[in-house]
């Protein structure tokens, strides 16, 4: 049974993937019958070089061809599908590059078509050829005769000579875009009725890296792995790659800069075999895809299957597009820094650390219009009666003007809430935090249920913990990003970390501390680790 590259290769130019700007040029040559007699086709492996120059050498020598394509009815055509035409020869440059092989060939020129029109000979990989048998071939090449036909074949055009370009006709194939390689993986499992998620099918385009034969060599590969029913976690499995999910979550821990939990899942992907560069690659391309969603052209340059375009969404209004592309630089200083590294492991748990602490990470919030305040709270006292004379003010007047308390005191105010309660405010943070469900929230939910009904300094709610103060700070910016309404609002306004003083505490001050110290390790044992951040320099504890 053939395999389906062989299978599914085309027969006409019409059936040729991404190469329409090549096909049409060789359909109109065959229906003018102006027919180069040297050409050369260029590209990537396996986007359909071979291919074109089987499909020119059947229609050229077609006894009626139908539009410029070969009609496949004819004894010529019949012959050329049977592998049996006398007038068509494949000659492989990896194997036969030396003199005597263009010699050879040359010999074989001498002698027109014992039927057909024409003659043709198609050198693969012809760069492979020697300096001796590119000159041997130069005389041949530039003056063949007329029922000949050379096509050559290479994926290193820069390799040829520049003698040998100047006389060929020169064809650059294109990298095949990886939403028509679905689209031809979905024909030809319509074809084969094998039942394939279109999640797979996208995951074996992208592996392709612009090549066909080599998804559909993929694909065979993994029929053969999952039997008629292809899913995307048998791609995954097969083929050794990292689920696109864990890019997603691994996203999340950043966003919440949740720094030991990325080194846990960097751990966890590192010992199932999956080594830093394919990582950082991936990552890097996810961030990508998310940056693509904060410009307008994200439908022309997003290639990804629709059940995850609309997740991608999500998280990509959770990140502002400076950081995209502070984190995207980032993880390219990184990725090249790996080659050099002693230790990846290492270089890749500090990528991950620096990700997590760049700033800017979630979007800045558009503010609402501001309402003019008085001005008295808003001016200095020299500005609250503009339309006094400079000249006639007092030494009063003068006095107050270099006040540092009525010069400072508008820089002392802080921000007010807005007119929402506070703790309307801090009740849908912790509806918020209830929902999301995931161990950070879960965590400083469970610290502010206590805190909130405990004494305020200033008005605000006292946390005691400056870790889980951090990581509040963190959560509500990111809970204020879904809540514009809210915008005028600072973490700063609702919440203060305790702050303990340094130098020599006495012994009412000492029992306060341990008391603290007492009640926290005991409604909270997993914070131990996190008690050393309260013990300043001299403090009791």
């Amino acid at each position: 049974m053939n395999s389906t590259a062989r299978k599914y290769r085309p027969t006409k130019f019409s059936d040729v993937v991404a190469q329409e700007h090549i096909t049409t040029a060789l359909k109109n040559a065959v229906k003018t019958g102006r027919i180069p007699q040297s050409l050369l086709f260029c590209g990537p492996r396996g986007v359909g070089k071979t291919t074109c120059a089987r499909i020119l050498a059947k229609a050229i020598n077609c006894e009626s061809p139908i539009d410029g394509e070969p009609c496949g009815q004819c004894p010529s055509c019949q012959r050329f599908a049977n592998n049996t035409s006398l007038n068509v020869f494949e000659l492989d440059a990896a194997s036969n590059n030396s003199v005597d092989d263009i010699r050879n060939l040359i010999e074989q020129v001498r002698f027109p078509p014992a039927e057909g029109k024409y003659k043709v000979y198609i050198i693969d990989e012809v760069h492979m050829l020697s300096q001796s048998a590119f000159n041997a071939f130069l005389k041949t090449l530039e003056e063949p005769p007329d029922y000949a036909v050379f096509i050559l074949a290479t994926t290193e055009k820069h390799k040829i000579l520049p003698t040998i370009i100047s006389r060929c006709q020169v064809y650059d194939f294109r990298r095949i875009p990886v939403s028509q390689i679905v689209e031809r993986l979905r024909y030809v499992a319509l074809q084969e009725g094998i039942e394939a998620e279109d999640e797979a099918l996208f995951t074996i385009a992208e592996y392709a890296d612009g090549a066909l034969r080599d998804a559909l060599t993929l694909f065979d590969r993994l029929i053969s792995y999952a039997g008629n029913k292809l899913t995307y976690k048998d791609v995954t499995e097969a083929l050794h790659i990292l689920d696109y999910n864990t890019f997603f979550e691994v996203t999340e821990r950043i966003i919440v800069q949740d720094i030991p939990e990325l080194l846990k899942m960097w751990k966890e992907i590192s010992n199932a075999g999956f080594n830093a560069e394919e990582f950082l690659h991936g990552l890097a391309k996810h961030l990508r895809n998310l940056l693509y969603l904060k410009t307008d052209t994200s439908s022309k340059l997003l290639d990804v299957p629709e059940a995850w375009q609309e997740r991608l969404k999500q998280q990509a209004n959770r990140l502002s597009p400076s950081y995209l592309v502070s984190a995207l630089l980032t993880i390219n200083k990184y990725e090249n820094s790996l080659t050099f590294a002693s230790d990846k492991y290492l270089t890749t748990e500090l990528a991950l650390m620096e990700l997590a602490t760049l700033p800017s990470i979630t979007p800045r919030q558009a503010r609402p219009t501001e309402k003019k305040n008085p001005p008295s709270q808003l001016t200095p006292a020299t500005e609250q009666t503009p339309n006094r004379n400079p000249q006639q003010t007092g030494k009063q007047g003068n006095k107050q003007a270099i006040s540092p308390e009525n010069a400072t005191s508008p820089q002392k105010k802080e921000p007010q809430p807005p007119k929402e309660s506070t703790q309307d405010i801090i009740q849908d943070f912790m509806n918020w935090l209830t929902s999301n469900n995931s161990s950070e929230s879960t965590r400083v939910l469970n610290y502010l249920s206590s805190a909130i009904k405990k004494s305020r300094k200033n008005g605000k709610i006292v946390i005691e913990i400056e870790d889980i103060y951090n990581k509040a700070k963190a959560l509500f910016s990111n809970w204020l990003s879904q809540n514009r309404h809210y915008g005028n609002v600072t973490f700063d306004n609702l919440f203060v970390v305790l702050s303990i003083p340094k130098g020599n505490a006495d012994e009412k001050e000492a029992n306060a501390n341990n008391k603290i110290y007492q009640r926290i390790t005991a409604e909270f044992p997993e914070a131990k680790d996190f008690i050393k951040i309260l013990k300043l320099r001299n403090s009791s504890f």
